[in-house]
């Protein structure tokens, strides 16, 4: 409950879109301006997701998860009182670190523990809350813009990230790591991550030598071990963060300007080099983040990327549906963020239900039906698009979002399983920066195409392209590609094998 309630701070993020015009008003921006809104804050923590998981995996999880919401409650507190534009920026930054360090330990302090049998049952139970935040942020959003101001969308999170701090230093003990896996970590066996004594009576880092006679690391003897800076793979993670920050700011900016763009270019060229560089990093280092080789397992593949269509696909309609409700349905950002609430909140309804068919039902069935329902939804989008009742609209929302609660919580069980247990931190951060590729990758494209489309459908009826006409022909064409999109992934899946085996062991 308590890593769920940490998921639901995080994801209360969808507060902040239905706030954007307020927010311009304010600083005097444009929408190509206040895009950095949105900007600075996904690339802090999609480029820092496996560098948190590592640092959970070292030092412990649960500490990891305290430091992240007391982070993400600095950083809204600052996002709510700053006078300037370039500081508000900053604070997003702030907020992007604290996010990063929730995400990528919460999955692995859920995982580690609960047996391997109820992983997807508390993972599940984590999806829940993260799906709530997301299903309560846009009308609670909408009511405290229109009640207290843009600024209180920020400051009421503040409070509770450190209640949720609370809650979980209180409930929440550091599971404990078997000595096996603990040693994958780069610690002595039986020095606890961060610092504590563990069973087997070592010291943690600093300490003297406890009862079993060795020393950690900066003790006066015992069995030496990797520096501080290999068991975390500084080089690594760096590696990667530029290329991930790299390939989503290029990504996220080709709309506004350009493939030819200086900066579109420039974080290409930047994101091939990261990555290149990663992988060569890597495959040299001691005690690596993440072992680049995993992906020449066929099933670990499928499992990331079929994550990375399923989320793009489906942010299709955070996207565009806010526009579509607001803009040409004419509703109010209250009842406008109640509809579109209906898919997240589908989700924090099916993920538990998931949770537990999860090993009744085979894995790989369990995920293929997941996607088909979300390709189902967002066809059923774009054929109510058309004039059809709003709550036709929010139901067809309502069976997408189903579809992906079914659809998670097992995908995310399969890839966490695939890796072991001393680095679940690591493959919860995978788990995370996957998601928010494949968001920011679909709403790149969906938006990409939706503009295309639209200008088409302007210049073949002779009409303005800001007008509801080719909106809703654009709109509808879009939601039929993400549709088919969602429905070949699901086709994909059915070729998925029973169960992915943890590193460096066969498949099971």
């Amino acid at each position: 409950m308590a890593a769920g309630l940490a998921g639901l701070v995080v994801s209360l993020d969808t507060t902040v879109n239905i706030a954007f015009p307020a927010i311009g008003a304010t600083f005097r921006l444009g929408v190509a301006d206040i895009q950095w809104v949105v900007v600075s804050y996904v690339l802090t923590y999609a480029a820092l997701l496996l560098a948190a998981g590592r640092l959970g995996d070292v030092f412990g999880h649960r500490r990891l998860v305290l430091a992240g919401l007391s982070t993400t409650a600095a950083g809204v507190a600052l996002c709510g009182v700053v006078p300037t534009f370039g500081w508000f920026l900053a604070a997003r930054v702030v907020q992007g670190v604290g996010a990063a360090l929730v995400l990528g330990a919460a999955p692995a302090l859920v995982t580690l523990a609960a047996p391997d049998a109820d992983r997807s049952r508390a993972l599940g139970g984590f999806q829940t809350g993260a799906a709530l935040g997301v299903a309560v942020g846009p009308a609670l959003g909408g009511v405290l813009v229109e009640a207290a101001g843009w600024r209180w969308v920020y400051l009421f999170r503040a409070p509770l990230a450190l209640a949720a701090a609370a809650v979980l230093a209180r409930t929440v003990r550091a599971p404990a790591m078997p000595a096996a896996a603990q040693a994958a970590t780069g610690l002595p066996v039986g020095a606890g991550p961060g610092g504590a004594a563990g069973p087997g009576g070592g010291a943690g880092p600093g300490g003297a030598a406890g009862p079993g006679g060795g020393a950690g690391p900066g003790g006066a003897a015992g069995r030496s071990a990797p520096g501080l800076a290999v068991r975390l793979d500084v080089a690594g993670a760096l590696t990667l963060a530029a290329g991930v920050v790299g390939g989503l700011l290029a990504v996220s900016r080709v709309r506004v300007a350009g493939w030819a763009s200086p900066l579109v270019v420039g974080g290409l060229v930047a994101a091939a080099i990261g990555l290149v560089a990663w992988v060569r990093v890597e495959r040299r280092a001691a005690l690596p983040t993440m072992d680049p080789t995993l992906f020449h397992h066929g099933p670990f593949a499928l499992a990331n990327a079929l994550s990375l269509v399923a989320n793009g696909t489906m942010f299709a309609i955070w996207l565009l549906a806010p526009y579509y409700l607001v803009e040409v349905r004419g509703l109010s950002p209250v009842v406008g963020g109640l509809a579109l609430g209906a898919q997240p909140l589908a989700t924090a309804l099916a993920s538990p239900l998931a949770g537990r068919l999860d090993g009744r039902v085979p894995t790989g069935r369990l995920c293929t039906a997941g996607l088909a329902i979300e390709a189902g939804g967002l066809a059923l989008v774009a054929l109510v698009a058309d004039g059809a009742p709003v709550v036709a609209v929010a139901a067809a929302f309502f069976v997408t979002g189903a579809g992906i609660g079914l659809f998670g919580v097992p995908n995310t069980s399969y890839v966490m399983g695939s890796i072991e247990r001393s680095r679940q931190g690591v493959a919860a951060g995978l788990t995370q920066m996957t998601r928010t590729v494949g968001v920011v990758s679909g709403v790149a494209f969906a938006s990409l195409f939706f503009d295309a489309r639209r200008s088409g459908h302007a210049a073949r009826s002779g009409l303005a392209a800001g007008d509801p006409a080719p909106f809703v022909a654009a709109f509808r064409d879009t939601f039929a590609l993400v549709a088919g999109l969602c429905a070949a992934a699901a086709l994909a899946s059915t070729v998925r094998a029973p169960r992915a085996a943890p590193a460096g062991a066969p498949a099971g």
